[in-house]
């Protein structure tokens, strides 16, 4: 099968002379360039690809591969032009599939091999045509026009579709739902195509669908509130999901400089949640 993919496999010998604790983990930076107000959305992606849980999930687990999800979205897309039924954004654009596609460059650039090509060559059954980057150097910065482009299709980030400088925060938020949403999509499809042959495959299993929500699995908390009457003692207690959660740096600061005085006082993201969670 890779007899005729000379760089995916000259690729896969590389990869199996690793060990364990080298392989599929993105040990060094790589730059982005800038394009055109883009470093906020440059900023969060660097955070994300070096988020360790996100680079097991795409690099070493597949856990959505793009070729896979572009095939699904193709045919419910040509199932849905011969219905004559519009198509949806979900169905021509996955934000998760360009985060694989990040994930397989940015790797590459930092061993300096064209890993998203000779993974594009390794799927590819027909032909070993692929074009390779055979110019990639070690450490050479990235070009997320796709990812940029995507992200203004997708159809969850209309706001955010301009050349304008944004906020981060902004970004962040709904770039992880729309990301969550795509994972657990392709699961569901994947699901479902493997049930079509055997009802009770042993290798779907009864996993629900939030396990395969890559997002919500790794970033998604619950908060509880207790509201106490101190005239009758009745508690109400509310609990509600969260992706982030917001602290108040000033008045952090100006409880610690109370305490200690001029004194300069060492301020951390622990210090702050604890100011969080405190009675009121």
């Amino acid at each position: 099968w890779l007899a005729n993919k000379p760089f995916a496999l000259t690729f896969a010998a590389s990869q199996s002379l690793l060990d364990a604790a080298t392989k599929h983990r993105i040990r060094t930076p790589v730059g982005m360039y800038n394009l055109g107000n883009t470093c906020y959305k440059s900023a969060v992606l660097q955070c994300l690809v070096h988020c360790q849980p996100l680079q097991r999930f795409f690099l070493k687990e597949n856990g959505h591969h793009h070729n896979a999800c572009r095939l699904y979205r193709q045919r419910e897309a040509s199932k849905r032009k011969k219905k004559k039924t519009a198509i949806k954004p979900e169905e021509s654009i996955c934000l998760a599939c360009e985060m694989d596609k990040l994930y397989l460059s940015y790797y590459g650039s930092t061993i300096g091999v064209d890993v998203r090509g000779a993974v594009e060559e390794a799927c590819d059954r027909e032909s070993s045509d692929t074009e390779m980057d055979e110019a990639l150097e070690r450490g050479d910065p990235l070009v997320i026009s796709e990812m940029l482009t995507a992200s203004w299709k997708s159809g969850g980030m209309n706001s955010l579709a301009s050349y304008k400088q944004h906020d981060s925060h902004e970004f962040m938020n709904s770039f992880l739902e729309m990301v969550g949403r795509q994972t657990k999509l392709h699961w569901a499809r994947v699901h479902s195509a493997i049930n079509s042959v055997r009802s009770d495959n042993a290798v779907v299993g009864d996993a629900t669908e939030n396990e395969h929500d890559i997002v919500k699995t790794l970033f998604e908390g619950s908060l509880s509130s207790v509201l106490l009457c101190e005239e009758c003692g009745t508690k109400r207690k509310r609990t509600e999901e969260f992706l982030n959660v917001s602290l108040s740096l000033s008045e952090e600061v100006a409880r610690m400089q109370s305490a200690n005085g001029p004194k300069k006082s060492e301020l951390s993201v622990e210090t702050c949640l604890e100011r969080f969670v405190m009675p009121e």
